[in-house]
C-alpha cells in the first residue's frame, strides 16, 4: 500500500462538513437489499472517493460489508498528519460517502496510516504512541459516526532500544483494542503469518483483532526466481493464486495454520503491472516504463489510441492467471502487462471459500470502478444469503503448493 497513500493523496476535496453519529456498531441491513454471506472488505482511496467515475457512488455497496477510508497518516508522535486526507476526511464529499454506505448497511471504518520502511525509528517512536493517537482518533470515529479503525502501520522488524519493533507493534494493537471502539481490523503481509522474526506476529496480535486483511499482492516483487529469472525483477501476476512461490494458495493455508480462519480476509488486488520489454515472451524482464495500471486501465488497454497487435496470453506457471503483449506506438514500445482480470479474481474467492476464511479483501474499490465483471463475480461468490455465521466450507482447501 505504500504506492496507494501517495495516490490518496492528490485529489483534495472542497467544503467541511461532520455528522455525528454513534460508532461502534454497524447499522442494522435493511433485508430487502443484498448482502454478502462473507465479509467483502474494500478500502476507499482518499483521493479518489468523490470521483463519479470510479468513486463511491459508482460502487454496489450491496456487495460491501466493510469499506475504509483510505487514509488518514499518522505522524511519529501519534498524532494524525493535516494534509490532503485529512481535508477529504472532513468534507462533505466524506459525509455522503458514509451516508451512501451506511444506508445500504455496510460498515464503514477509517484506516489509520504509518509507514516506515527506510530506518524504522519512526515506526519505532508511533508505536509508543498509543495512547496519543487513541486520544486523537477516537473523537474522529465518534464525529463522523464510523463504526471502526484498521490499522495499515507497515515496517520491518527493528530493534526500537530496549526491545524490537515487532514487539510493540503487538502491544500496539492491544491498546487500540482496549482504547477504541468497534470494529478492528490490521493490514499485514502476504507471509507475515509463517514468518516468526517478521514486523507482525500474527498469533500474539489475534485475540485483540476482528480481522486480518492479508495483504496477498504485490508478489511479483518476491517471485522472480520461481519466474525463472534468478534474482533478477521480472514481470509475473502481482498476486498469483498457485504455481509461483509465493501464492494466494499459500497465503491462505499459512493463515489458516496461525489463526483462525475466521479472523482471516484474503487481500487481492484490482491492478496489475506493466512494462516496455524485448520480446511477447512471458516473464520479461522490464526494459523501460514499469508502471501499476489499475484495474480499469488494464482492461481497456487493447482499445487504447496507439495499441495494436494486442494478444491475450495464458500464464505458463498459473493457468488462472492472464498476461498481455502489444505494441504502443505513443511510448513507443512492446508492452507486457499482467493484471487480474474477473476471472482470475473468481479463482481467488473460490479460495476464500475452500478455506472457510472470514472474507475478501480489495484494493482498491476505486481502481474497479463501476465495471460490472467484478461486481457480478462478488455477486456470484459472496452475494445474496447475508448476515449470521460464516458458512461451512464448500470443498476440501486445495493442497499447499
Amino acid at each position: 500500500m505504500r504506492e496507494a497513500i501517495v495516490h490518496s493523496q492528490r485529489q483534495p476535496a472542497a467544503s467541511s462538513r461532520t455528522g455525528r453519529l454513534v460508532a461502534g456498531t454497524p447499522p442494522p441491513r435493511d433485508p430487502t437489499k443484498p448482502s454478502p454471506s462473507r465479509e467483502v472488505f474494500g478500502f476507499a482511496n482518499a483521493g479518489s472517493l468523490g470521483d463519479p467515475n470510479v468513486g463511491y457512488q459508482s460502487w454496489q455497496f450491496g456487495r460491501l460489508s466493510t469499506v475504509a477510508f483510505f487514509g488518514l497518516t499518522i505522524n511519529g508522535d501519534g498524532t494524525i498528519a493535516h494534509d490532503n486526507n485529512w481535508t477529504t476526511w472532513n468534507s462533505a464529499t466524506n459525509a455522503n460517502f458514509i451516508a451512501t454506505a451506511h444506508a445500504n448497511g455496510t460498515r464503514v471504518v477509517l484506516s489509520m496510516v504509518l509507514q516506515d520502511f527506510a530506518t524504522g525509528m519512526t515506526m519505532c517512536q508511533g508505536l509508543t504512541k498509543a495512547a496519543t493517537t487513541i486520544s486523537q482518533v477516537g473523537p474522529e470515529l465518534q464525529a463522523k459516526g464510523v463504526d471502526g479503525v484498521n490499522v495499515d502501520y507497515e515496517s520491518t522488524n527493528v530493534s526500537c532500544g530496549p526491545d524490537m519493533s515487532r514487539g510493540r507493534m503487538t502491544t500496539f494493537m492491544q491498546q487500540l483494542r482496549a482504547g477504541l471502539r468497534g470494529y478492528l481490523s490490521i493490514d499485514t503481509y502476504a507471509s507475515s503469518a509463517a514468518d516468526s522474526a517478521g514486523f507482525f506476529d500474527i498469533p500474539g496480535i489475534a485475540p485483540s483483532v476482528d480481522a486480518f486483511f492479508a495483504m496477498s499482492y504485490d508478489l511479483d516483487r518476491s517471485n522472480s526466481s520461481s519466474a525463472g529469472c534468478g534474482a533478477q525483477y521480472c514481470l509475473s501476476p502481482v498476486s498469483p493464486t498457485f504455481g509461483y512461490l509465493y501464492n494466494d494458495n499459500r497465503t491462505a493455508h499459512e493463515y489458516s495454520l496461525a489463526v483462525p480462519a475466521s479472523k482471516v480476509i484474503l487481500g487481492l488486488p484490482y491492478y496489475g503491472r506493466k512494462a516496455c520489454v524485448a520480446s511477447a515472451a512471458p516473464n520479461q524482464v522490464p526494459v523501460s516504463n514499469l508502471s501499476t495500471p489499475t484495474y480499469e486501465l488494464a482492461a481497456t488497454a487493447s482499445t487504447t489510441t496507439g495499441v495494436s497487435n494486442f494478444v491475450t496470453h495464458v500464464d505458463p506457471h498459473d493457468s488462472t492467471e492472464e498476461y498481455d503483449t502489444f505494441h504502443n506506438a505513443t511510448i513507443p514500445c512492446d508492452r507486457e502487462q499482467y493484471w487480474e482480470n474477473a476471472s482470475s479474481m473468481g479463482s481467488k474467492y473460490a479460495l476464500v471459500s475452500s478455506y472457510n476464511l472470514r472474507g475478501a479483501g480489495l484494493f482498491a474499490l476505486d481502481y474497479g470502478g463501476p465495471a460490472p465483471e467484478l461486481w457480478r463475480q462478488l455477486a456470484a461468490y459472496f452475494g445474496g444469503r447475508g448476515g449470521g455465521a460464516l458458512p461451512a466450507p464448500t470443498a476440501t482447501p486445495p493442497t499447499h503448493r
